[in-house]
């Protein structure tokens, strides 16, 4: 819930601040700060999943021997 609401007022702050500094340009820029959103955010979850994994492969290694 608190990932959320910072993901909410992040987008609504920087849309706002953006707004007011480029105006007219701020369409040329939009697809680059969606991408930085979505590449920002889905870093945790590869980590996550790489940090799993590895465990997962240790504890089979050393059930293994």
């Amino acid at each position: 819930i608190v990932g959320a609401i910072i993901w909410i007022a992040s987008l609504t702050l920087l849309g706002y601040f953006l707004g007011r500094k480029f105006e007219k340009e701020i369409n040329d820029y939009l697809l680059y700060i969606i991408i930085g959103f979505i590449v920002v955010t889905t870093i945790p979850l590869i980590i996550t999943f790489v940090k799993k994994k590895v465990v997962k492969n240790n504890s089979e290694d050393i059930t293994k021997d």
